[in-house]
C-alpha cells in the first residue's frame, strides 16, 4: 500500500507544478493570470494538499523499504487539512459552481486537475493507505484553510473592492449566510474524511 500512496502523492505534487505552472505561462495563453492565481482557494488547496503530499513522499520511501507504516502525526493531520480543503473545491464545484457557471469551464485543461482529479487522489491516498492515529479533536483543525481564506476573500471583495466576486458568494449581499454555509459544509467534510478510513476499515 505505501507503494500505492508514493504513487499518489507524486501525482498530487506534479499535478500541483503543472497547473500552477500554466497560469504563468506567457500572455500568449488566454488564461494567464500569474501570481494572481493564488488568489483563488482552488490554487491554494491543491498546493497545501501538493505540500502535504511532497513531505510524506520521503516516509513513503522508507516505509517501503522498512515494510513499516510510519507517518509523523503532524504529516497526517497536514494531509488531512489539504484534503479536506481541496474536497471542499471538489464538492463546490459540482454542488453550486459547476451549475452557476458552467461544467465545461470548471473543467477545463489544468481546471479539470485541480477541481475534479487531485482532490480524488488526495482522498483515496489518506483514506485508503494512510495509516493515521489522529485524535477525532482534530477535526476542527479541518476549518482553518477556509476560515482564513473566507476572510481574505470578504476583505477583498466586499470591504475593499479590490477582487471582483468571482466565485459569487456575495450575491445581494449574502456573504454572511455564504460563509456560515461555508464554514458549516467544511466541518461536516472533516468529518466524513476523518470518519471513512474507520468506517471501511470496520
Amino acid at each position: 500500500m505505501q507503494i500505492i500512496d508514493l504513487i499518489l502523492n507524486i501525482s498530487i505534487v506534479v499535478l500541483a507544478m503543472i497547473s500552477f505552472l500554466y497560469y504563468q505561462l506567457p500572455s500568449s495563453n488566454k488564461y494567464y493570470i500569474g501570481l494572481s492565481i493564488l488568489r483563488y482557494f482552488t490554487m491554494d488547496s491543491n498546493i497545501l494538499v501538493a505540500l502535504s503530499s511532497l513531505v510524506i513522499i520521503p516516509y513513503n520511501i522508507i516505509n517501503i523499504k522498512k515494510k513499516s507504516l510510519y507517518l509523523p502525526p503532524l504529516l497526517s493531520l497536514l494531509k488531512y487539512v489539504g484534503t479536506v480543503s481541496v474536497m471542499l473545491t471538489f464538492l463546490t464545484v459540482i454542488i453550486f459552481l459547476g451549475p452557476t457557471q458552467g461544467f465545461d469551464i470548471m473543467y477545463v485543461n489544468v481546471s479539470l486537475f485541480m477541481h475534479l482529479v487531485t482532490p480524488i487522489l488526495a482522498l483515496l491516498s489518506f483514506v485508503l493507505t494512510e495509516k493515521n492515529n489522529l485524535d477525532e479533536r482534530v477535526t476542527i483543525t479541518s476549518i482553518i484553510p477556509m476560515t482564513i481564506y473566507g476572510i481574505i476573500y470578504t476583505t477583498n471583495v466586499v470591504y475593499k473592492n479590490r477582487w471582483t466576486d468571482f466565485y459569487g458568494f456575495n450575491i445581494n449581499g449574502n456573504w454572511r449566510i455564504t460563509f456560515l454555509i461555508m464554514l458549516i459544509s467544511t466541518y461536516l467534510i472533516g468529518l466524513l474524511v476523518y470518519f471513512l478510513p474507520k468506517i471501511i476499515k470496520n
